[in-house]
């Protein structure tokens, strides 16, 4: 069983092709990405708290005091 796996990653080694190394990315896109998804969570949050004070216009109550 043992000389099996041993084989096959063998043969796995021999038949793989070299991976191009990727290209990196700056810090300004970085900054982006990470600019764009707390914009994103704070839109994500803003619609739901809208949506749930809809929901909720007829008790008499926001989504703060439920």
């Amino acid at each position: 069983m043992e000389s099996e796996m041993v084989e096959q990653i063998a043969g796995a080694e021999q038949g793989s092709q070299a991976l191009e190394p990727l290209d990196g990315v700056s810090g300004w896109t970085r900054f982006g990405s990470w600019l764009l998804e707390r914009v994103l969570t704070i839109v994500t949050l803003g619609v739901g708290w809208i949506i749930w004070a809809i929901a909720l216009r007829g008790t008499g109550q926001t989504p703060a005091k439920k």
